[in-house]
């Protein structure tokens, strides 16, 4: 023990003191990313927004910080008062599988069950789950080919909620990403125009 205690104490030739303080380093990056995991639940915890679907509430270049919690619609959340993001409802990040690879970052409208009109004199819901829109589009995600068309967002397509922002500092992840290729932006214009919102996961490498 004594030992321990003199190399992290006691002054060392300058490669012994590099060490020394690389894993004092290491020691606290660990205790605080693993303080912020205990409390979102999920990881990567943090996204840089990339896309204008969700202006004016989220602006690109936004950093979000998503936990894992339980999810109030804006059906709901009318009723209740419940507003996230200016507006009633929380904010979601989902995935769809097989469609576009980047998860989305846009609100919990309403939710729906297997059999019931996904919209007004809409198709039916091929499975439960929730109806999602951006706060900037015109149409609610099902409605668009390029996002969920279709599919209801399952509970289990949610990889957090959106808990706070940090405005803009992503922008500097985004510009370094754009330098090294870019991330795809996807758009479509077809009877209406819709954006939706893309998001780049930080730290880590995985595209949004």
């Amino acid at each position: 023990m004594g030992k321990i205690k003199n190399f992290f104490t006691k002054d060392k030739p300058w490669y012994l003191a590099f060490l020394r303080d690389f894993i004092l380093s290491l020691l606290v990056l660990g205790i605080i990313l693993g303080g912020i995991y205990l409390y979102s639940g999920v990881w990567p915890p943090l996204v840089a927004v990339e896309s204008e679907s969700m202006k004016p509430n989220i602006e690109i270049g936004d950093v979000v910080f998503i936990v894992e919690d339980e999810i109030t619609t804006y059906q709901q959340a009318t009723k209740t008062g419940l507003t996230s993001f200016n507006r009633p409802g929380n904010v979601v990040v989902y995935d769809v599988p097989g469609k576009n690879g980047k998860p989305i970052i846009h609100r919990a409208m309403y939710w729906v069950k297997k059999g019931e009109e996904m919209w007004g004199e809409g198709p039916e819901a091929p499975h439960s789950g929730y109806i999602t829109k951006g706060d900037n589009n015109d149409v609610i995600d099902q409605k668009s080919p390029d996002i969920a068309y279709g599919e209801p967002i399952k509970k289990e397509w949610i990889q957090g909620k959106a808990k706070y922002k940090i405005p803009l500092i992503g922008k500097l992840r985004l510009f370094l990403d754009n330098l090294t290729g870019g991330i795809v932006h996807y758009t479509l214009e077809t009877q209406y125009q819709y954006t939706h919102q893309q998001l780049q996961w930080i730290p880590s490498q995985c595209f949004s």
